[in-house]
């Protein structure tokens, strides 16, 4: 079994790398429900401070998908004119991530830093649809847009892992359905969603966040 050793405060913690079937199982016969993957690779001459993911997390401040799949459109057009693609993964309970996949040369806190920055000038643009304030009761009806995890968090479920609530990923095109929920994909769904790939039209490599930063600061004027 595949293995990485990390380090933490106070000394080292060794994690499990699920890279084959086998592995999975024995994850699964461990009780591992739910699997929450890093936002880095083990693979990476960096390490695991650059992530591969920048992850944007869309909670409504009910149980209301509709404000989600808005902030979602809203935020998909900002990436889009920062020339970043990004794919949505429904979260199994009520929101959405937004998968922006990196190419790794960025260091956990500058990517933080460009998050918030994305997330800031989203919000000043739709400040009736999305908010950064972490604390329920100061949103109002308006959706969150977070910046990602702290570093080297690990709470971010894999796509089609399934939680206590049922929930899997989900394709853009699927978001203009008004029916869609975040809990819409469940392991009843399994067979169906084989052996397809809702982010297929990704590109293969992920982005530097250079240019985007650039026109970032643009847009900010």
């Amino acid at each position: 079994m595949t293995r990485a050793e990390v380090a933490k405060e106070g000394g080292t913690v060794t994690h499990v790398v699920c890279d084959d079937t086998a592995t999975l199982l024995f994850l699964a016969d461990q009780a591992c429900v739910t699997p929450h993957r890093w936002l880095s690779r083990t693979d990476r001459a960096a390490g695991p401070d650059h992530p591969d993911r920048l992850v944007f997390d869309l909670d409504p401040p009910d149980d209301d998908f509709a404000p989600v799949r808005a902030a979602a459109a809203v935020l998909r057009t900002l990436l889009d004119e920062l020339a970043l693609p990004a794919a949505p993964v429904t979260t199994g309970s009520r929101g959405l991530h937004l998968v922006v996949p990196l190419d790794g040369r960025q260091g956990f806190d500058e990517v933080r830093r460009f998050a918030h920055d994305v997330a800031e000038l989203a919000a000043a643009r739709h400040p009736d649809r999305l908010t950064t304030v972490v604390r329920k009761e100061d949103r109002g009806d308006r959706s969150l847009s977070r910046r990602p995890a702290q570093r080297l968090r690990t709470d971010r479920r894999g796509p089609y892992a399934v939680r206590d609530r049922p929930g899997a990923p989900d394709a853009w095109s699927q978001l203009e359905d008004p029916g869609l929920h975040a809990r819409r994909w469940t392991i009843a769904d399994a067979l169906e969603q084989d052996r397809t790939d809702p982010w297929a039209e990704l590109p293969a490599g992920g982005r530097g966040l250079g240019p985007a930063r650039r026109r970032l600061a643009e847009l900010r004027g």
